[in-house]
């Protein structure tokens, strides 16, 4: 699992399960951050030490998401967002009300 991925989501960033408990998440934070923090920088390169100071920069971003129990239950509901699955194509969807019922259409499954 690459830290240096663009697709990854805080939990992969930080090595842990999405119902991992806090002191877990906190642990594999702290490992992270020791490795690609700043002032522990490894690389001799210009290009080196800006790849681990980007990498310390999500490790810390993740961690202040997922430190925080609001901002970790609303980023929790975004991803489930964005991850839903179209209710009848099984195409990619959105969450959408129907019928007082709460489901995921894909736009053009999305009947009004």
């Amino acid at each position: 699992m690459s830290i240096s991925s663009n697709n990854q989501t805080h939990y992969e960033v930080l090595g842990v399960s999405i119902d991992s408990p806090i002191e877990s998440i906190r642990r594999s934070w702290l490992l992270r951050i020791k490795k690609y923090h700043p002032d522990n920088i490894t690389s001799t390169t210009e290009e080196g030490r800006l790849e681990q100071e980007k990498k310390a920069v999500k490790i810390n971003n993740a961690w202040d998401v997922l430190k925080d129990e609001k901002k970790r239950y609303i980023y929790d509901i975004e991803n489930e967002l964005r991850i839903a699955k179209c209710g009848i194509c099984g195409g990619e969807g959105n969450l959408r009300s129907k019928n007082n019922n709460v489901v995921a259409l894909c736009n053009s499954c999305n009947i009004k």
